[in-house]
């Protein structure tokens, strides 16, 4: 297991969510342990609720490969899909695919994805990240501190990846999946619907896996009822 300097020991004591991608550390866990984890685990403070859904999407800048910062008010007027994610994860690399892909479809039409990395503090690996997967977005770099206050989390809580946070074109967060969500069961069917139902186009996909949003009220519309056949008792 490849082992964080001392300061990050702590987010790296759990993998339970996605094993292979927890800071960016690879967690190849040998049985002892992942046997060990428990008494780890509970030594943590318990992870505290989100805020309720929808907030404000905090105003920071992210720093791009460029030099340059990039401001996600630019995007208000667009619903936009932020991802923070880890290069080398391969559940932060098909997010990003599948977000690229629903670009390539939903872009004319006012959806805008937006790449956050947190494993990465010069940004010296964002453009080849950019290149292997062919996205045409922006993926910008940031400190965990800053992830942690996107989310609205507690900094003593681990930081696992991918989440997903989507944004009306008022800058509102509608909907935030955090690793390991039911959502991610489905993916590209429940992104997709995110996006329509966000844009207000017609659903095209079924109800996927996706449970309530974090910290949500409500969950997303329910399937309609067929109506009653004619005649039925």
């Amino acid at each position: 297991m490849e082992r964080p300097n001392s300061e990050q020991a702590p987010w790296n004591a759990l993998a339970a969510v996605h094993p292979d991608s927890v800071l960016g550390y690879t967690v190849g866990m040998r049985r002892r342990e992942l046997l060990a984890l428990p008494i780890v685990a509970a030594a943590l403070p318990q992870a505290e609720a989100a805020p309720p859904l929808p907030r404000p999407l905090p105003n920071y800048k992210y720093s791009l490969p460029d030099g340059t910062k990039l401001d996600l008010a630019k995007f208000r007027g667009k619903v936009c899909a932020i991802e923070v994610l880890n290069t080398t994860c391969p559940h932060c690399q098909k997010a990003s695919m599948i977000l690229q892909s629903v670009y390539a479809k939903y872009g004319s039409k006012g959806f805008q994805p937006v790449g956050i990395a947190v494993n990465d503090p010069t940004g010296m690996v964002i453009n080849p990240y950019i290149k292997q997967y062919g996205l045409t977005y922006p993926v910008a770099f940031t400190t965990l501190e800053t992830a942690h206050n996107l989310l609205q989390k507690s900094f003593t809580e681990l930081m696992y990846v991918p989440n997903l946070l989507f944004v009306d074109k008022a800058g509102m967060i509608q909907s935030y999946y955090p690793a390991g969500d039911k959502f991610y069961d489905d993916e590209e069917n429940n992104v997709i619907r995110e996006v329509e139902k966000m844009l207000g186009l017609p659903i095209t996909r079924p109800l996927g896996g996706a449970s309530k949003p974090d910290g949500a009220s409500k969950s997303g519309a329910a399937p309609k009822k067929a109506p009653a056949k004619k005649g039925a008792s």
